[in-house]
């Protein structure tokens, strides 16, 4: 597990494609980002050259509406459950860790989000990701039930907005901690 707190990002101007250069430097960062990079990295070659680390988002966010079903469903299992116990996020992602820090504090919420994530994937057949950073479980019940009267179609697109929102906070965060 990478340690977040002494991670900088590389610089973005100049990454190169080539094994063992900035391609590698560009899924460590994506890696950070998306949990698991792996339906991203046949598109890397489409996002390069990068003025910016937000810029590589925005490109990613318009692939990622591009991928296939499956591999969107990817990005999403990549996310640790909403609620999971907390050693099996940690060892999963020091950052998804540390953003569902608040929701370990809600003992009551926690097992109604273990409730939560069997129907929801039972219904919608794929994992649900919530932009939850710093919210307790009782905050997010409404957002989610809520979520429970989507279609399928709308579910997985609300989904995929969440991890882009959780990739464009990471990288907020990253590029603050390493100044």
């Amino acid at each position: 597990m990478t340690d977040v707190h002494h991670l900088s990002l590389p610089p973005v101007h100049g990454l190169d494609l080539a094994p063992g250069r900035g391609a590698d430097q560009l899924r460590e960062v994506l890696a950070l980002l998306f949990e698991d990079p792996t339906p991203l990295v046949g598109s890397l070659g489409a996002v390069l050259p990068l003025g910016s680390w937000t810029e590589l988002l925005d490109r990613i966010e318009l692939i990622v509406g591009e991928l296939d079903q499956p591999d969107q469903i990817l990005l999403l299992a990549a996310h640790p459950r909403l609620g999971e116990r907390p050693e099996t996020v940690a060892t999963a992602s020091s950052l998804s860790s540390r953003e569902q820090e608040e929701l370990g504090e809600d003992p009551g919420g926690l097992v109604w989000l273990v409730y939560f994530n069997a129907f929801y994937e039972q219904r919608f057949g794929f994992r649900c990701v919530e932009f939850v950073d710093g919210r307790r479980a009782r905050d997010l019940i409404g957002v989610l039930e809520e979520r429970l009267w989507h279609e399928r179609s709308a579910e997985l697109e609300a989904g995929l907005r969440a991890v882009m929102a959780i990739a464009r906070d990471r990288l907020d965060r990253l590029s603050k901690e390493g100044q």
